[in-house]
């Protein structure tokens, strides 16, 4: 589900386009010293390393920098003038829930009127969890609702919304685990009315997807990849259920098998990003980039029954999370390496990532955001009026004793939310043989 900024209530007003870029829209800002004055407050902004990037390439290259309304050629390496726009600020977090407990490997999904529906997961305690929570976003409380009828974590989570009136009805979740030992995936699926409060059993899936990634068009539901058996062999499978459907139906396969992916749908399309991919689990894994963490992003278009691979994220990361907002997508948290597993197999560390980037479908070519305040990753996030929310997760799993996956009572009670800075699309850009 999508919002975008013609919502009649916004709690908080981002800042909107200055009246002076009006005469902006079809020209290019001229003279070498307005330009390089505009770089240099650009460059500022930057972290360190980045600024130490670019000046090298202008020494380097003696590269004319310039500006435009977009970037121009992707050879020539723009960079968004805007970027890391954004800012996070803190809400209400769990404690104010009923259990005020820390949760993990959890689903959130945005309803109407500005609720957000918490479900499932793994507490603090090791438990796993059947509890739906409604968050009001406008009143900021925590609304106990009708459990789900089992404990479920690391599945997935969508939505159904009513064919007449494209308003969210109805809540669906599928496959995950019913145990924090991850020994028991499930392979059945629930829907819950919002407006009954009520949770009815759905068709049972044809695969296991243990740690897959769910995403809604709003008259179906993609259940995508995963793992399916205790991480031992991932899943290239994706099984589609439709509003009025009663079994799931297999479509085409993922390029690359993925557990701990994040999916989300957005104009029609269904995007599959990051996650995780080596059949010899750890073993082979040193850090991102050779085969274990991925920053691949795939799409999928359901009146073709295809995978196109786009743009990859600028960071390898899994058990992220991706949401649409406003005709574009947001990649947020993640887990990356720490350590490597030494000769015995222990020190295996896995760490929470502050990373968010943003996609530009338009452009294919993703952005850097402000990073999230609170490192995490195996949490909750959906969109509302107000911005992009998260909820929950945890910070780290270690394995100093060399059994996998100590990642319980690391679990985080806060809650974030995004709110977006909007700005036109000015770029930096760099061409040797520019002209003024």
């Amino acid at each position: 589900m999508e919002f975008d900024d013609s919502t009649t209530f916004r709690p908080y007003v981002t800042p909107k386009r200055d009246s002076c870029l009006s005469g902006f829209h079809s020209k290019i800002l001229t003279g070498t010293t307005y330009a390089l004055a505009f770089i240099t407050l650009v460059l500022s902004a930057y972290a360190v390393h980045e600024t130490k990037k670019l000046n090298e390439r202008i020494d380097a290259e003696h590269a004319n920098p310039f500006l435009t309304l977009n970037e121009i050629e992707a050879n020539m390496g723009g960079v968004s003038l805007y970027r890391g726009a954004g800012s996070w600020h803190e809400q209400k977090g769990l404690e104010a829930t009923p259990a005020n407990k820390g949760v993990s490997d959890w689903q959130a999904v945005a309803g109407e009127d500005g609720q957000i529906f918490l479900l499932g997961g793994f507490d603090d305690t090791v438990a796993t969890l059947k509890s739906v929570y409604a968050y009001d976003v406008h009143r900021q409380t925590y609304t106990a609702k009708a459990n789900m009828s089992e404990t479920r974590g690391q599945f997935g989570a969508g939505w159904f919304t009513d064919a007449s009136t494209g308003k969210v009805t109805t809540v669906i979740v599928a496959a995950g685990t019913s145990d924090s030992n991850n020994t028991n995936a499930l392979q059945t699926s629930e829907k819950y009315n919002i407006a009954s409060d009520t949770w009815t059993s759905g068709p049972t899936l044809k695969h296991v997807h243990l740690d897959g990634c769910m995403a809604s068009t709003g008259d179906a539901v993609y259940m995508i990849g995963g793992w399916t058996a205790y991480y031992d062999a991932g899943s290239q499978k994706v099984e589609k259920l439709t509003r009025t459907g009663t079994e799931w139906s297999e479509v085409a396969d993922l390029p690359l098998e993925l557990g701990d992916c994040a999916a989300a749908s957005l104009n029609g399309k269904v995007y599959v990003v990051g996650g995780y991919n080596n059949p010899g689990w750890a073993t082979t894994c040193t850090d991102a980039g050779n085969g274990c963490f991925q920053n691949k992003l795939y799409e999928y278009d359901p009146t073709t029954n295809a995978w196109t691979e786009k743009a990859p994220m600028k960071q390898h990361r899994g058990d992220l999370q991706l949401v649409a907002r406003g005709g574009k997508l947001l990649a947020i948290g993640g887990e990356i390496w720490h350590a490597k597993r030494d000769a015995s197999g222990h020190s295996v560390d896995k760490l929470a990532s502050h990373y968010v980037e943003e996609y530009f479908p338009e452009l294919n070519r993703w952005e850097a955001r402000q990073p999230l305040g609170t490192a995490r990753f195996r949490f909750a996030a959906a969109t509302s009026e107000w911005g992009t929310h998260v909820f929950g997760g945890s910070s780290v799993c270690a394995t100093p004793t060399g059994t996998y996956d100590e990642c319980h009572g690391y679990q985080h009670k806060s809650h974030e939310v995004y709110f977006e800075l909007s700005h036109p699309n000015v770029y930096v850009n760099f061409d040797s043989s520019h002209t003024y």
